[in-house]
């Protein structure tokens, strides 16, 4: 229980970080403009709510997954899993930021304004990629963790028997 509380409170960090990095692309590449600070509050609630169900959505198919494959992966180890791999939105969300960056570079406010869904595109892609590539080696990794008589201990030897 406390790994979950642990893994929840990491998921919310990674998201939240993530969610308010993703629209950095739009004040980078729009600076200057009006709308930018109003676009990207909106982005950032969009964001956040947008990977919320993206992990959920994660987490209730390698439950489901694992069943099926009988890979013993409860709510806890699911929720370590997902946690853990949510740091791929991060890395993503910091990829977008490099990439508005490069766009700000242009003059022209046509292709500022297209590098800003070229940027959120191009880190969502990346951010999503990074997140299943984490997830993938987290269920691989928990394949044989868990197993169905962990919590007993073993029967001590007998006393007097040599190895022989």
């Amino acid at each position: 229980m406390v790994e979950r509380e642990a893994s929840s409170a990491l998921l919310w960090i990674h998201c939240a970080l993530a969610a308010a990095l993703f629209p950095g692309s739009s004040l980078i590449a729009l600076s200057g403009q009006s709308t930018a600070i109003s676009l990207s509050v909106f982005l950032s609630v969009f964001w956040f709510a947008g990977l919320l169900t993206l992990v959920w959505i994660e987490s209730v198919g390698i439950r489901t997954f694992g069943r099926l494959r009988q890979r013993r992966i409860n709510t806890d180890v699911a929720c370590a899993i997902v946690g853990h791999a949510s740091v791929g939105w991060v890395v993503g969300a910091g990829f977008g930021l490099i990439t508005s960056v490069i766009v700000s570079q242009k003059t022209d406010v046509y292709w500022r304004i297209q590098g800003v869904g070229i940027a959120a595109a191009i880190s969502a892609g990346a951010g999503l990629i990074v997140f299943e590539l984490l997830t993938y080696l987290g269920v691989r990794r928990m394949k044989y963790a868990n197993a169905p008589n962990s919590g007993k201990t073993l029967a001590p030897s007998p006393a007097g028997r040599g190895l022989g």
